[in-house]
């Protein structure tokens, strides 16, 4: 419990989290890691990692050292596909994730590498390769927005469960949210492959071989709740998964919202994007226009078009822009 229920009909406090039977609460399974090593881990990651390494082969082979060519070889082909990768990401999200046009102008290299900074395409790559040898979530937190998710992401990362991977290396994001199913993997959200989110078979029967249990795997995903198309694939892809729902007064959580889209947006321009937007009239100006356009016919349209297009997505597997 984190404190008495509230008298209110809207809260925004879990009174309750509810582990697999069998789980101790106060057990970490082994998943706790240290702050400090996790950003070192990060940084000396991925293509950041593969492209130092690669630099530094060629450097010894330089200098004399025996460093085979077959190996410099795979080091490249290994950072060019992490590269490619990269670029398609960039350009994919500064549409679909920023509602951005990409721009050509030549500061552009510099927002893609701030854009690389916070990303991980080589580990994007190797867990679709490996998706079918992953286990899908125990429980689904659905969100709502700015109701406490990643607080309550936080507690059960701290007492033992394992939350998805991200893409991206943001706090408010990672291991939390996966962006599976809201079409951040280049508009995939094939159902099967929602499994690259998520450890290996091995890795967990390797915690339950060493430790006695099985941590809970979770996804705490707040975007999945608003997106029209994302309840049956969720179905499909995890029929057996909780479902977590958590609320909070209307008022509060619109005006919570409404000053995370304003920090996006500065996020965005910290990064050097362009403020030429893809919609027109967005972002809104005022809150009131936020309020104003989220009532508008448009948008009601839109919904309606992404719950229709859920059934498409079953079969095409690809969500339209």
């Amino acid at each position: 419990r984190s404190g008495e229920p509230s008298s209110e009909p809207w809260t925004n406090k879990c009174d309750f989290v509810l582990l697999p039977e069998g789980i101790d609460r106060s057990s970490s399974c082994g998943v706790r890691q240290s702050r400090g090593m996790g950003q070192m881990r990060v940084f000396l990651s991925d293509l950041r990692g593969a492209s130092l390494a690669f630099l530094l082969g060629h450097l010894a082979r330089v200098a004399g050292w025996p460093v085979p060519r077959w190996l410099l070889a795979a080091s490249l082909a290994v950072c060019m596909a992490g590269l490619v990768c990269s670029v398609a990401f960039f350009v994919h999200t500064t549409r679909t994730v920023f509602n951005r046009r990409v721009s050509l102008r030549p500061k552009v290299i510099m927002t893609f590498w701030n854009h690389l900074l916070i990303t991980r395409p080589l580990e994007m790559l190797w867990r679709f390769l490996t998706a079918p040898l992953r286990v899908t979530p125990d429980f689904q937190i659905l969100g709502e927005v700015r109701t406490g998710t990643t607080s309550l992401a936080s507690h059960l990362r701290n007492i033992g469960c394992i939350g998805p991977f991200s893409p991206w290396i943001v706090p408010l994001a990672e291991d939390k949210e996966s962006f599976y199913f809201v079409g951040h993997y280049w508009g995939i959200v094939h159902p099967s492959l929602y499994r690259m989110c998520f450890p290996l078979k091995l890795t967990m029967w390797i915690y339950e071989l060493w430790y006695g249990e099985r941590p809970p795997v979770f996804d705490g995903c707040a975007s999945h709740l608003n997106a029209p198309w994302a309840a049956p694939l969720m179905r499909r892809a995890s029929p057996d998964a909780a479902l977590l729902v958590l609320l909070r007064p209307p008022a509060e959580q619109h005006a919570s919202w409404w000053r995370l889209e304003m920090a996006s947006h500065s996020w965005a321009r910290s990064m050097g994007m362009d403020e030429d937007f893809l919609l027109q009239d967005y972002p809104p100006r005022s809150f009131r226009d936020a309020i104003a356009m989220s009532r508008s016919q448009h948008v009601q349209d839109l919904y309606k078009e992404g719950e229709l297009v859920a059934a498409e997505v079953l079969f095409g597997h690809r969500i339209s822009e």
